[in-house]
């Protein structure tokens, strides 16, 4: 077996694998978010097992977040930048950054402490951001040439937000009425209402879960066939 065949198999099954599981586990948070009804953060401090919450984000800290593109205040970010190269746009640079906030529906607060899996925020391009105006710890590489594509994706203070993920008590000294942390694989953070936060789930499942099976089919069949399995 040639080693460029070994290098094409290995690249579309790993891509395959990859993409598959994303898919598959984008389906499964929407069927998560669709299977639990959305209730107020006064009755989540009572139930059992996962809720769904929403409510207006308000900052902990006297200094919140700024988002590094659209300078925007907010309790979380997360940001991708690529460059072009030829027909296509090619990664140079992505992150995130988080600190917990307060959750307000107005029956109680609910303290919330992200964690960077956790957050499921809706990436926007930003028009007006050039190098120069980032922040020195995005690495935006200024030697590379050609044009760059910017996105960014914010949880703002003051906007509705939806939790879901199991309570438990007030730690610390949070003024909070109950708390949410990354204590299960079931926390997600969205800067979308609930309804949108599946529809957007699903939509990623549906996309992402067949192109994964078919990378992952070329793959094996490169495998295969270079073994004389076919």
């Amino acid at each position: 077996m040639s080693t460029s065949a070994y290098l094409g198999g290995g690249i579309f099954l790993v891509l395959g694998c990859f993409t598959l599981v994303i898919g598959l586990s984008s389906i499964r948070e929407w069927k998560q978010i669709k299977s639990i009804e959305t209730s107020s953060i006064r009755d989540s401090m009572v139930a059992d097992g996962v809720v769904k919450v929403e409510g207006a984000v308000t900052p902990v800290t006297d200094t919140p977040l700024t988002s590094p593109m659209a300078a925007t205040q907010c309790a979380a970010f997360t940001y991708d930048i690529q460059r072009r190269k030829g027909g296509d746009w090619t990664p140079v640079d992505h992150g995130s950054k988080y600190q917990p906030f307060l959750l307000d529906d107005g029956t109680a607060t609910a303290y919330v402490d992200p964690a960077e899996d956790s957050l499921s925020l809706t990436m926007e391009k930003i028009e007006t951001t050039d190098s120069e105006q980032l922040p020195d710890y995005i690495d935006t590489k200024s030697s590379l040439a050609g044009r760059r594509q910017y996105k960014e994706g914010c949880l703002p203070t003051g906007e509705k937000a939806t939790v879901v993920g199991t309570t438990q008590s007030p730690t610390g000294d949070s003024s909070s009425d109950v708390e949410f942390g990354p204590d299960s694989n079931s926390f997600l953070i969205s800067n979308q209402d609930a309804q949108q936060t599946a529809n957007r789930m699903l939509k990623k499942g549906i996309l992402l879960s067949p192109v994964g099976l078919v990378f992952a089919v070329i793959g094996i069949g490169i495998f295969s066939s270079e073994l004389g399995m076919f």
